[in-house]
C-alpha cells in the first residue's frame, strides 16, 4: 500500500468518524426536542398555588376596562363594584385553571399569537398578586382548543413566549358579555353563597301577613313503615304557627316554593351599603328572618349560653319604592342594599292562601304486591 493510500484511508475513517459523531448529535437535538414538545408544563413554570392569591385583576375582550376581584377572610368581594361578593367556585374555577393545569408547548409569541388567539383585544388577560400588592403572574387565555374535549384551551404568561395546550378552560367560568349591566364573577344572590348557610329551619315574618300567620317552619315527620316492614323514613312538612298561637300544616308546595324563592332571590341592581337607611327602609313593607338549622339554642345539651353555638339567620327588609318600578331591599346580615323588580316584590310577600289551600289528595299508598304463583 502506497503512502498516498494509506493516507487516503486515514481521511475516510475520519470523515465517516465526523459524520457518525454528527449524526448522533443529530439523533440527540431531535430526541431532546421531541421530549420538550411532549413535556406537561405548568403556565409560568412558577408552580404558584392557588392559596397565594389574594387580589385578582381581569380584563375581557369588549370590556370598557378591569374588574378587581379582592380575598378578605377567605371571601372574594368585589371593591370597585360597591364591594359586592364574588360567586366563590366559580372565581376558585377560574384560578385553577390558569394555576393548576399543565399542557405542551404547541407555539410562541408573538410570531403564533394570533393564530392561537393570544392577540391583544382577543384574549382573557388576568394579573395574579400576593396580599402585599406584589404582582405574582400575568397570563393570557386565548382560543378555546378544537376537537371533542373543548374544556382545553391556549395559555400563555408574561416572560415565558411559549403558548401552552392546556388541559383547562378558563372561559367555562365567564358568563359575561359586552352590555352587561354587572360584572363578570358576580354573585347575583341577595343572601350570597359565602354565607355558608345550612338548611333552613323556619322563617318569620314582620309584620304578621293575614291571618296572622308569625311564622312558617319545616318539621321532621316520622312515618310509620309499611306492610312488609318496608322503612319510609322521615319526611319534612311545612307548618305555619299563628298569633293565635294556632299550628297547621302547609301546602308542601306553596310553602316549599316560598323558601325556595326567598333563599335563592337575585337582584337587579346592588346599590351597596345604605346611604340614606332611613329613607329606603322607613315605610318598610315586611321583615323577613330566617333561621337555619345548625347550632343549639343557649342552655340545650349541657351547654351554658356563653358555650352554645349561635344559631345561623338572616334578615331581609323589603322597603320603598324606587324610581323604575323596582323596590329597595336590605340584607341586614351584609348591610347591602339592591333594587328588586316589582314582580320580585311581590313574590317577597307570602301567598298565605295559597300556603293554607289543601294540597290534591293522592290515592293511598299501597303494599307491594306478591310475585305472581306466591
Amino acid at each position: 500500500m502506497t503512502r498516498a493510500l494509506a493516507f487516503l484511508n486515514l481521511l475516510l475513517l475520519a470523515a465517516l468518524g465526523l459524520l457518525w459523531a454528527l449524526d448522533r448529535r443529530l439523533d440527540s437535538a431531535a430526541r431532546e426536542s421531541r421530549a420538550a414538545g411532549s413535556a406537561f408544563l405548568a403556565l409560568g413554570g412558577s408552580g404558584l398555588a392557588v392559596e397565594e392569591v389574594a387580589r385578582l385583576e381581569l380584563a375581557l375582550p369588549g370590556a370598557p376596562g378591569k374588574w378587581l376581584y379582592e380575598r378578605r377572610g377567605g371571601v372574594w368581594r368585589l371593591p370597585p363594584y360597591r364591594d359586592g361578593f364574588a360567586d366563590g367556585p366559580m372565581l376558585a374555577g377560574l384560578l385553577k385553571s390558569f394555576l393548576e393545569s399543565q399542557g405542551t408547548a404547541v407555539g410562541r409569541k408573538p410570531e403564533e399569537e394570533r393564530r392561537f388567539g393570544l392577540a391583544p383585544g382577543e384574549a382573557m388577560a388576568v394579573d395574579f398578586s400576593g396580599a402585599s400588592g406584589r404582582r405574582l403572574l400575568r397570563a393570557w387565555a386565548g382560543s378555546v382548543a378544537p376537537g371533542e374535549r373543548s374544556e382545553e384551551c391556549f395559555l400563555s404568561a408574561d416572560g415565558d413566549g411559549r403558548i401552552l395546550h392546556m388541559n383547562s378552560n378558563p372561559w367555562s367560568f365567564i358568563t359575561w358579555k359586552p352590555g352587561d349591566k354587572c360584572p363578570p364573577l358576580l354573585d347575583p344572590r341577595v343572601l350570597p353563597g359565602a354565607l355558608g348557610r345550612g338548611p333552613l329551619e323556619r322563617i318569620a315574618f314582620d309584620p304578621p301577613p293575614a291571618p296572622g300567620l308569625k311564622e312558617i317552619q319545616v318539621k321532621e315527620i316520622l312515618k310509620p313503615p309499611m306492610a312488609m316492614g318496608r322503612d319510609l323514613g322521615p319526611r319534612l312538612e311545612w307548618h305555619g304557627i299563628f298569633t293565635s298561637g294556632e299550628d297547621k300544616l302547609l301546602n308542601d308546595a306553596a310553602a316549599g316554593g316560598y323558601a325556595g324563592f326567598i333563599t335563592g332571590l337575585a337582584f337587579d341592581e346592588l346599590i351597596g351599603a345604605p346611604p340614606r337607611e332611613g329613607e329606603i327602609l322607613g315605610s318598610a313593607k315586611l321583615a323577613v328572618t330566617l333561621h337555619y338549622r345548625g347550632g343549639d339554642p343557649a342552655g340545650e345539651q349541657g351547654k351554658t349560653p356563653a358555650q352554645a353555638p349561635k344559631k345561623e339567620l338572616d334578615t331581609l327588609i323589603l322597603g320603598t319604592r324606587s324610581e323604575g318600578g323596582f323596590h329597595y331591599l336590605f340584607n341586614a346580615t351584609t348591610r347591602q342594599v339592591f333594587q328588586i323588580s316589582a314582580e320580585k316584590a311581590r313574590k317577597f310577600l307570602p301567598d298565605v292562601e295559597s300556603m293554607l289551600r289543601a294540597p290534591p289528595e293522592k290515592a293511598p299508598e299501597e303494599a307491594p304486591k306478591p310475585a305472581p304463583g306466591k
